[in-house]
């Protein structure tokens, strides 16, 4: 048996009920024939119970709410287990995202890495002395702008000394050349063509210290005389380069571990559901009867008002004369 409450038929939701199964039913049912049991503990409000079963009877408001505690409740009990398995590849792949835990994971993960490449000198220029100030002064705008220069200055010297070297051999050649020579014609030429490679040399040589003059302008002293007061800083700026590669920490880490870790970091507090997209996913796939009637799955709407079936449990009013008004169920 239900506590007595009274209701008037000037109740909206009790009209919206009686309207619904009058018409349903071809019936003539009257707020009398409503037994209304409160649940204050539940966002799907009260019980209304009829000859027909039980029902709920909310607002759009309200069954929205009451759908989103379901979902929040199932999920909290069960998971991502509660759903199958295509729906949870979807979930996966959807509605997961990271949460402040994984955000300071991923930036120690960062820290750790410039701490440990410090040690390494393998594939640096010269002009580095370990890998991490090479990394840093590439943060630092280095290769967009001076240390390309640099670099470029760098390799025509060396260029340069190279077309040198193969002059200066071209030279001695033709000088042994010479001396084996009498006065002849042929010989005249070879001097001609000496001359050239000198003419050349004098150029390479002059080209040669413009350029070295260049570079010795081009100073990095600053710079590396600051690097160890601002390394930290340095640091911190590389360590938030980084992370703005990534849209959040949650795509870093799966492309660095595998969707497969996905139950791992929901598990440990690294990930977590968004449930005002999971539940709007579902109430748009499945609808809110699915999880609001728990008789039929149907949501049926009335003057502005959305009724949900619980049961088909069938309630008859007691006669009027008995003082409580109870219901009792029908054999």
């Amino acid at each position: 048996m239900f506590n007595n409450i009274d209701v008037k038929t000037t109740d909206e939701k009790v009209q919206a009920l009686l309207d619904y199964l009058n018409e349903e039913n071809d019936t003539k049912l009257t707020a009398d024939d409503i037994k209304v049991e409160e649940q204050s503990y539940s966002k799907s409000g009260a019980l209304y119970h009829t000859p027909f079963g039980t029902y709920n009877v909310l607002t759009d408001s309200e069954s929205y709410d009451a759908a989103y505690q379901r979902i929040n409740d199932i999920w909290d009990d069960l998971g991502l287990e509660s759903f199958t398995p295509n729906a949870q590849i979807y979930i996966r792949d959807n509605f997961i995202e990271p949460t402040d835990s994984l955000d300071e994971y991923m930036e120690e993960n960062f820290y750790e890495y410039y701490t440990d490449i410090e040690s390494e000198t393998d594939h640096l220029y010269s002009i580095f002395s370990d890998r991490l100030q090479q990394e840093l002064a590439e943060v630092d705008g280095f290769f967009k702008n001076d240390m390309q220069r640099y670099l470029d200055l760098n390799e025509k010297i060396d260029d340069i000394n190279s077309d040198l070297d193969d002059v200066k051999f071209d030279i001695k050649k033709l000088e042994e050349k010479i001396a084996k020579e009498e006065d002849n014609p042929y010989k005249e030429k070879l001097e001609d063509d000496l001359s050239d490679l000198e003419d050349e040399k004098n150029r390479l040589t002059a080209e040669l210290d413009e350029t070295q003059l260049e570079l010795e302008d081009w100073d990095f002293t600053e710079w590396y005389e600051n690097y160890e007061k601002n390394k930290d800083n340095l640091i911190d700026k590389a360590v938030q380069t980084k992370m703005a590669d990534w849209d959040n920490s949650l795509e870093w880490y799966l492309d660095e571990f595998g969707k497969e870790t996905i139950d791992y970091l929901l598990n440990n507090n690294l990930a977590k559901i968004n449930m005002d997209e999971l539940v709007e996913y579902i109430i748009d796939t499945d609808g809110r009867g699915c999880e609001l009637a728990g008789w039929d799955g149907v949501e049926n709407e009335q003057d502005n008002f959305y009724i949900y079936k619980q049961d088909n449990f069938i309630y008859e009013c007691d006669k009027p004369d008995k003082e409580d008004n109870e219901y009792e169920m029908a054999d």
